[in-house]
C-alpha cells in the first residue's frame, strides 16, 4: 500500500513539527510516495517569498527520499483522485478529503496540529 503525500500535508508536517514516521504508526507496511506535480509545487513555493517557503524547502528535502511517480492528470488533486482504492492519500485539504472518501479512498490528515489521523 502506498501513502501519497499532498503538497499541503508535507508542508504542514514541517510547519507543525510532526514526525513523518507517525505515518508508519498508522500504516506500518506502507510506502511513502508523491507525485511529480507535488514536487513541482514545492519547488515553486520554496522559491517564493511566502512565509511557507522555509517549510517548502524542508519538505523538498524530505520528498527527495520518497518514491516520486508521474501524475496521471495535469492537476495534483485530479491525479490523487485517480489512485487505487487500496492506497491512502495524505492531505489536509478538506474538499479533496471529502471527494477521496466519496471515492472510497482513505486519507491521513493532521488533527489539532498535533498528530496524524486516518479516516
Amino acid at each position: 500500500m502506498r501513502v501519497f503525500l499532498d503538497t499541503n500535508f508535507v508542508v504542514d508536517l514541517f510547519r507543525f513539527k510532526i514526525d513523518p514516521a507517525e505515518i508508519y504508526d498508522l500504516l506500518p507496511t506502507s510506502r511513502l510516495s508523491t507525485l511529480d506535480l507535488v514536487v513541482k509545487e514545492l519547488k515553486k513555493l520554496a522559491n517564493s517569498t511566502s512565509r511557507d517557503a522555509r517549510y517548502a524547502r524542508l519538505a523538498l528535502k524530505f520528498v527527495n527520499v520518497v518514491e516520486i511517480l508521474p501524475a496521471k492528470k495535469t492537476k495534483v488533486d485530479d491525479s490523487l483522485l485517480q489512485v487505487n482504492t487500496e492506497d491512502v492519500v495524505a492531505t489536509n485539504d478538506i474538499k479533496l478529503r471529502k471527494k477521496l472518501m466519496e471515492s472510497g479512498i482513505k486519507t491521513i490528515y493532521l488533527r489539532a496540529r498535533k498528530h496524524l489521523e486516518l479516516s
